[in-house]
C-alpha cells in the first residue's frame, strides 16, 4: 500500500515545526564513482502510484518511514515487522 498516494512532497518544509527553513547547499561534492549509479534518486515519488517498494533506511532509522515519523503527519501507531532473520528475501516472512 503507498501510504503517500496523492501526498505532494515539498523540500522546502522544514524537518521540524520550530526549525529554520533552510535552503539546500548547491555547492555539495558528490562523491558517488559511477554517474549513473542514482540516476533517479532526485525524481519525487509516484504519488498516484498504488504500491510503492520501500527499502529498509538501515543505518539511520533502522525502519523505511522517514516521512511519516515526522511531527507534522500526525502519526498515531506504526506497525513495522522486523524480516532482518530471513534467509532470504524471497523467504515468506510468515509461515
Amino acid at each position: 500500500h503507498n501510504f503517500m498516494l496523492g501526498l505532494n512532497l515539498n523540500n522546502d518544509v522544514p524537518l521540524s515545526p520550530f526549525a529554520e527553513i533552510v535552503s539546500p547547499v548547491e555547492d555539495e561534492v558528490d562523491a558517488v564513482t559511477d554517474p549513473f549509479e542514482f540516476d533517479r534518486i532526485y525524481e519525487p515519488l509516484d504519488v498516484k502510484s498504488k504500491k510503492i517498494h520501500v527499502v529498509d533506511s538501515g543505518l539511520t532509522f533502522n525502519l523505511p518511514y522517514p516521512l511519516i515519523l515526522r511531527p507534522q503527519r500526525g502519526v498515531d501507531l506504526i506497525i513495522s515487522f522486523d524480516f532482518s532473520a530471513r534467509p532470504s528475501d524471497s523467504s515468506p516472512p510468515f509461515k
